[in-house]
């Protein structure tokens, strides 16, 4: 009989568990690129005021060497753009 019940349960784990995982991994972060009437100096630097305006993606995890985690260290990026230009902003932290 306990043979019985933890087979019934395995089962419906199985059935569960990749329902589970197919819900976690489809969760979508969708950030909008900005538009602005200036173009920007290419120099490295995220300090003209444009840059303040644009919408950050942050709170990437991490899937190796441990899977589903914050990442130790965090990237955030900022997409801009004009009518001829496309500009993307990373600050990675080490």
């Amino acid at each position: 009989m306990i043979l019985y019940n933890r087979l019934s349960i395995m089962k419906k784990l199985l059935f569960i568990l990749p329902l589970l995982i197919s819900v976690t991994f489809s969760q979508e972060k969708i950030i909008q690129a900005k538009f602005i009437d200036n173009s920007l100096s290419i120099d490295g630097k995220l300090d003209e005021m444009e840059w303040s305006l644009a919408e950050e993606g942050i709170d990437f995890i991490e899937f190796f060497p441990t899977d589903s985690i914050i990442a130790k260290y965090q990237t955030k990026f900022k997409v801009l753009y004009t009518k001829d230009h496309l500009y993307f902003g990373f600050i990675a932290y080490s």
